[in-house]
């Protein structure tokens, strides 16, 4: 395959654990890490914005090749590395720009600092 012909991917997703992030944060900020993550948890069980539902229901179509391939949660390398690189050569995408599901801009305004 020639550089002209390299796929990559911008805009793809990830999911890291909060203790996986906590693992990374002074334990001083643990409990207000914490809250500000149950905070948006109690946000978002009033009802998922209308923007994701609509992702949900193109991705879950009957009429793609394989419906699991393209639900977050059942993919393997949708957590792990190792099958995250099986999942882009199934793809055929040579790299990836990565953003983790747990976003900051989901949480800062529950901080208190």
């Amino acid at each position: 395959m020639s550089t002209a012909d390299l796929l990559i991917s911008a805009d793809s997703h990830v999911e890291v654990s909060h203790d996986a992030i906590k693992a990374h944060l002074a334990t001083k900020h643990h409990e207000e890490y914490d809250a500000a993550a149950n905070g948006f948890e109690l946000r978002k069980m009033k009802g998922t914005p209308a923007a994701n539902q609509a992702w949900k229901s193109v991705r879950n179509r009957d009429d793609d090749d394989d419906p699991k391939r393209f639900s977050l949660t059942s993919r393997p390398g949708y957590q792990e590395g190792g099958a995250r690189l099986a999942d882009m050569d199934l793809d055929g995408i040579h790299a990836e720009v990565l953003f983790s599901e747990v976003s900051f801009f989901r949480y800062w305004g529950d901080l208190e600092v």
